[in-house]
C-alpha cells in the first residue's frame, strides 16, 4: 500500500465496466478502481491518491489491516470504506479463498493474480467522486 500521485501518462487502463460481477448489474465500489495489470485498487481524490496492492492481501489479517489503515485516513468517508470492502470482496472473493467458514487461509500472490484474472469479463464499477 502506498500513497502516490502518478502522472496522467503513468496511469494504466482500469476496469470500470459493468460486466465484472457474478451478480446482475455492476458492483458499485464507490471511488475505487481496479488496475488489473498492476493488481492494485486505486482511489484518487482532489488532494490524495492511494493504492492497495492486492498481491499483499494474501490472508484475512492483511485485508483487515488494509481496511483499518484506510479507515484512519482523514479522507476515508463511509463511501470510501464501503467501496473498498465491496472492491476487495469482488476482486478477491475472500469468503471463498481466504476465510471460508471462519478459517483463515493464506494464498500466494500468484493465486491472487489468478483470482483477479478470472474476473476479466466482469465489471467493477467506479461510482461517484469523493
Amino acid at each position: 500500500m502506498t500513497d502516490s500521485t502518478p502522472s496522467q501518462d503513468q496511469r494504466p487502463r482500469v476496469w470500470r465496466a459493468p460486466e465484472m460481477t457474478d451478480s446482475p448489474g455492476p458492483v458499485d465500489c464507490g471511488p475505487w478502481a481496479l488496475d488489473p495489470e498492476l493488481l492494485v485498487l486505486r482511489i484518487e481524490g482532489d488532494w490524495y491518491s492511494y493504492e492497495v496492492d492486492l498481491e499483499e492481501c494474501v490472508d484475512s489479517a492483511e485485508i483487515l489491516d488494509t481496511i483499518i489503515q484506510i479507515a484512519r485516513k482523514k479522507w476515508a468517508t463511509d463511501a470510501v470504506i464501503g467501496g473498498l470492502v465491496r472492491a476487495i470482496n469482488w476482486t478477491l472473493d475472500p469468503q471463498a479463498h481466504l476465510c471460508s467458514f471462519g478459517r483463515s487461509t493464506t494464498i500466494s500472490s500468484g493465486k491472487v493474480r489468478e483470482i483477479v484474472n478470472a474476473r476479466r469479463g466482469h465489471a467493477l464499477h467506479r461510482g461517484g467522486a469523493v
